[in-house]
């Protein structure tokens, strides 16, 4: 009896690690935007083994937020297709013969930040499905929403970094010849 239920848990916890180790995860990290800028938000995933096809929705806050555009990420060979027509949603499909294999980023959002106040906002991952390549079965996927956190501080610039210390700089200079021509 007691052999009965030893065997019977151990093949209890094979078929659970087996199940966990072929789980994956679609998730949107978080990320600071700046007031009136754009920003790029990451759909990533990760433990990805011939993942064929990958269905997701993205709640969002359409008075904090505009959808500019959606774009394949680096690790999707395939299609993409989306439909942002209703504010707040967007329903994205990628699709990819070959498999989608690895960790790595599936999809990029571009919004304009139309918020005029610091503000955290959720990117919310819903009815997220995800099919493998060969047996068009469904996969286990966990999901990690996002958190966007809208700051009023001046963000990142086209200018090159220093680009402040060079102006002062190259102003110290110009004021300094004329005065050391002088001098002379």
């Amino acid at each position: 009896m007691r052999k009965t239920i030893l065997i019977s848990s151990m093949l209890v916890l094979l078929i659970a690690s087996m199940v966990t180790a072929n789980a994956l995860t679609i998730k949107i990290p978080d990320k600071t935007g700046y007031v009136g800028k754009t920003i790029t938000i990451l759909v990533n995933i990760e433990g990805a083994t011939d993942v064929g096809s990958v269905e997701l929705t993205i709640v969002y806050n359409s008075s904090l937020l505009d959808v500019k555009k959606v774009e394949k990420g680096s690790l999707l060979k395939g299609l993409i297709t989306y439909n942002a027509s209703e504010k707040g949603v967007i329903a994205i499909n990628l699709i990819d013969s070959n498999g989608i294999n690895g960790d790595g980023e599936i999809a990029k959002i571009t919004f304009d930040i139309l918020s005029t106040t610091a503000v955290n906002t959720t990117l919310l991952l819903q009815n997220v499905k995800a099919y493998d390549v060969n047996t068009y079965t469904v996969l286990p996927v966990d999901t990690i929403n996002g958190i966007l956190n809208i700051s009023t501080g001046g963000g990142s610039s086209s200018q090159t970094p220093g680009f402040e210390l060079v102006t002062f700089l190259s102003v110290f200079v110009l004021l300094t010849i004329p005065i050391m021509l002088r001098r002379k």
